[in-house]
């Protein structure tokens, strides 16, 4: 999560989704196993292998002298003239370079890249259609071929209608408010009654993205801020799993939970929406271990950040307005003019996402990572789609001393510093 919109627009170089003819997205053998990378982690194994020789040979003519001088003297000029029982410095450093070798290529390499086929009798829910991400998901969901059921909150939404003029057999759109419970028992009935209309058909995955983030100070956030991002964010995917359960057991499904970098790192100025993705994550990471004993799936992505793309902060500028609208005399008058130059701030982004026309984002990375969650056999836990600069400030979030990781993140943030109002 960060807010340089010059940065965020490099975004605009990646590639575009597959096509509708790409059923299964397959990694290329040649870019798995002959990178740079494998070629430099298979000497620095090689490296770590001489190096536990050389140790093994420090203490050799130990074990040798029971065996007798004559075979001692054999195998003496074998033995390295080190210190005994010690690592040479470089072959400590070397070790450990190998060691995390091994480990980047064990991950690497251990998860199967066999893939599903997607078939249209294979349903898909995907939640929040309405625009961003989730129109994205299902659009991408249907070009791979799958059948797919796509919520809205609006069905006059752009999303909705452009997603109604894909095949109607395999694309249906339904409102669902993910707050209201008879809502999501219609939803239940709607996917019940197409696998019961299509004896084939079978309940492939649902893709729990709906979401609500409200940028703002707590002190500042009204109550049913807090609670909207809570409910739509934690709750909803929580209800709509528990009662998609059924389906899953039967069709051995999976879940896939749209999170957030803030669930892995919380920010200032997202305390409620931190507190809900973190709590998802949390919740994938226990029905994950829950549902395994039935063949379910259950998978955590973190899509990455797509201000300038999406509209997750197009009612920004209302939200500010009913902060303003419900602080105290006294909350005004501490804030002054930081209120305001905060809000301001946020408005250039919001701008960018306050138009009535939809489109797909743009990021092969995102799609790869869709499809292997939905097509792979064996699916990672977790799939992350961060650009360097991401990963590089978050290692450093878990580092260093938490009085320095404060002040990364605000850097990390560039927001408006707070200034003490002169009133």
């Amino acid at each position: 999560m960060r807010f340089s919109v010059s940065r965020e627009t490099l975004l605009d170089q990646c590639a575009t989704p597959a096509s509708a003819d790409d059923k299964v997205y397959q990694v290329p053998c040649s870019q798995r196993a002959c990178s740079l990378f494998t070629l430099v982690s298979l000497f620095l194994i090689w490296l770590m292998a001489f190096q536990v020789w050389r140790l093994f040979g420090t203490q050799k003519s130990a074990v040798l002298s029971t065996m007798g001088s004559a075979v001692t003297k054999q195998f003496s000029p074998l033995t390295p003239s080190v210190h005994h029982n010690q690592f040479l410095p470089s072959g400590k450093l070397i070790v450990a370079a190998a060691s995390a070798s091994l480990f980047v290529l064990y991950r690497r390499f251990s998860t199967s890249h066999k893939s599903l086929e997607a078939k249209r009798c294979d349903v898909v829910l995907v939640t929040g259609c309405d625009s961003g991400i989730g129109y994205s998901a299902a659009k991408h969901c249907h070009n791979l071929g799958f059948s797919v059921v796509a919520s809205v909150i609006d069905l006059q939404s752009a999303g909705a209608m452009s997603l109604r003029k894909l095949d109607n057999k395999c694309m249906s759109v339904i409102k669902l408010d993910l707050k209201n419970s008879s809502d999501i028992s219609s939803c239940v009935e709607h996917v019940r009654s197409l696998i019961a209309e299509n004896s084939d058909y079978r309940l492939h995955a649902i893709v729990n993205n709906a979401g609500i983030m409200i940028f703002g100070e707590l002190e500042w956030q009204v109550e049913d801020m807090i609670r909207n991002q809570i409910e739509v964010n934690l709750l909803a995917p929580i209800y709509l799993t528990k009662s998609f359960m059924p389906l899953l057991r039967k069709h051995k499904g999976r879940v896939i939970n749209v999170s957030s970098h803030c669930a892995l790192e919380a920010l200032p100025g997202l305390s409620s929406y931190c507190a809900s993705k973190a709590g998802l994550q949390a919740f994938n990471n226990s029905l994950r271990v829950e549902c395994a004993k039935f063949g379910v799936g259950v998978i955590s992505l973190v899509p990455g950040s797509f201000f300038d793309q999406t509209k997750i902060l197009s009612k920004q500028p209302e939200h500010a307005s009913r902060m303003h609208e419900g602080m105290s005399a006294e909350c005004k008058d501490f804030y002054g003019e930081y209120f305001h130059v905060y809000h301001s701030y946020l408005a250039a982004v919001s701008n960018l996402q306050r138009n009535e026309t939809v489109k797909e984002v743009d990021d092969a990375n995102l799609y790869r990572n869709f499809t292997d969650a939905l097509t792979s056999i064996n699916p990672k836990a977790l799939y992350k789609n961060s650009p360097w600069y991401y990963e590089a400030h978050h290692l450093l979030f878990k580092v260093l001393p938490t009085s320095w990781r404060d002040q990364l993140v605000v850097r990390f943030m560039r927001m408006p510093k707070f200034q003490v109002s002169a009133s």
